[in-house]
């Protein structure tokens, strides 16, 4: 056979190889992914496979190359390094410590606060006590929604928390004034830090006590 045949048939073999490969890559239709996160991956066929793997050798080809860079882009090496994000830190709630079960005792301990014997240990163990922090600032991005320079008006609307017809709104938008953070679903407690609240569950759904007990009982309650 002349070499000029052989040759030529070689081309015409590649041709369609090309043209087969081709075919496949656009055939795969690439599956948005779940936002925000953008698309960069493999593409897949109607019967969700992609032959990207079987054609990894072909990435730098010049011919197949603008399809392999839209159509294969993972097994193409073409898929950007995800960043990596920092975990958020919080800061722990201003509160003193106490044992499981048991009530803080560092109220009426003050005077220690200032004492330098006992001052490290007073801070890190009574922190509302000694003013360390503020028990009144959230840690935890839990806030009333204000529009932009102006003070919110939840605090002064705060009888609307547990009102049927605006409950859910007040949920939304008044999180800190009505309790309905993480962590809120908590008794009151008097200035010593207990709670007569168990002695009382008897009212959480009398009709005269329901809503004064929604605001001071919640957790025992169960209307958190």
């Amino acid at each position: 056979m002349p070499t000029t045949v052989v040759i030529l048939s070689g081309i015409i073999c590649q041709v369609f190889l090309y043209q087969s490969i081709v075919a496949q890559l656009t055939s795969i239709v690439p599956t948005p992914p779940t936002p925000p996160v953008p698309f960069c991956g493999d593409a897949v066929d109607a019967s969700g496979v992609s032959p990207c793997e079987s054609l990894w050798d072909m990435c730098n080809n010049s011919l197949l190359m603008p399809f392999m860079n839209i159509s294969c882009r993972n097994t193409c090496g073409l898929c950007p390094t995800p960043p990596t994000i920092a975990p958020t830190t919080r800061r722990p709630p201003c509160v003193d410590n106490a044992l499981p079960g048991m009530v803080s005792d560092c109220l009426g301990k003050e005077d220690l606060c200032a004492d330098d014997d006992y001052k490290e240990l007073m801070e890190e163990q009574c922190p509302r006590t000694c003013g360390v922090c503020d028990p009144n600032e959230r840690t935890d991005g839990c806030v009333d929604f204000a529009p932009p320079n102006k003070r919110s008006s939840c605090p002064m609307n705060r009888h609307l928390c547990f009102d049927t017809m605006f409950e859910s709104f007040m949920k939304r938008y008044c999180r800190y004034t009505c309790k309905y953070c993480p962590g809120d679903c908590v008794d009151e407690v008097a200035e010593d830090g207990t709670s007569d609240c168990s002695k009382y569950k008897a009212y959480c759904r009398h009709p005269d006590y329901e809503e004064f007990m929604k605001t001071e009982c919640r957790a025992t309650c169960g209307f958190c």
